[in-house]
């Protein structure tokens, strides 16, 4: 599951020690567009020479490329960009209280889908089972001349089908379940550690985990819009109603 996959890489790699001696260069390129006119939105390198102690500063901003209109956002610093995005990290921080509640609610749930798949599977392997019996006649009735060749393809097509998909049924209940529960549990625990990660990581691991949270980022008048990919957009739903009936 690659989705797993990432959530696992998320939590993984995000808790390595900051690595030393990285340097930043346009490190939100290819992240943001525009929100006037949806273009990308770039970096340039400034440099700023104090002509009374001789220092040089180095800084990078950010802006529309402008390609299809002057657009009217001014440039963005990315010191700026930085905390704008750390404020959309920490939408999705879950505290040590609701992390408990849901991990429960998680677990409770996982146990009712693994009942109901004790009592699904001999139902669904039943099905099978009489499907594959009823082929087999078929065929021997072909054999014997009993039905038209014609018919037992038709048949056998419509039979071979519906026992593939009940295949499939049964395989989603043997596997999903466990898999639901374990990526569910990484979603929150990375949401749970979201704010902290995010701030002590390096630039290059920050944009990682932005690209792991985040979809349709957009600056517009200064601000940041954005979406978080599925799963983490179920984390806010879940933070903004209170009843744990309705949270999944």
């Amino acid at each position: 599951d690659g989705i797993r996959d990432d959530l696992v890489t998320g939590v993984q790699t995000c808790a390595l020690p900051i690595s030393q001696g990285w340097k930043r260069d346009k490190m939100f390129n290819g992240m943001i567009k525009c929100g006037h006119c949806g273009l990308s939105v770039c970096g340039e390198n400034k440099v700023k020479r104090n002509k009374t102690n001789k220092t040089v500063r180095r800084y990078t901003y950010y802006r529309c490329t402008h390609f299809k209109q002057r657009c009217p956002d001014p440039y963005v610093e990315e010191k700026k960009l930085l905390d704008l995005f750390e404020n959309a990290v920490s939408n999705i921080h879950v505290d040590d209280e609701l992390f408990d509640r849901i991990k429960d609610y998680l677990l409770k749930a996982h146990q009712a889908r693994s009942t109901q798949y004790k009592s699904d599977k001999p139902v669904l392997q039943r099905k099978i089972n009489e499907l594959e019996e009823m082929r087999d006649k078929a065929y021997e009735d072909k054999l014997r001349g009993v039905i038209s060749e014609d018919f037992f393809t038709k048949r056998n097509n419509s039979w071979t089908e519906e026992i593939a998909l009940l295949r499939e049924d049964l395989q989603d209940l043997e596997s999903t379940s466990e898999e639901l529960y374990q990526r569910s549990v990484l979603t929150f625990e990375l949401a749970n550690q979201a704010r902290n990660l995010y701030k002590k990581q390096n630039p290059d691991r920050q944009v990682k985990f932005l690209k792991l949270l985040l979809s349709n980022s957009f600056l517009k008048d200064g601000n940041l819009q954005f979406e978080f990919k599925k799963p983490f957009d179920l984390v806010l739903n879940m933070k903004k109603v209170p009843n744990e009936s309705e949270w999944w």
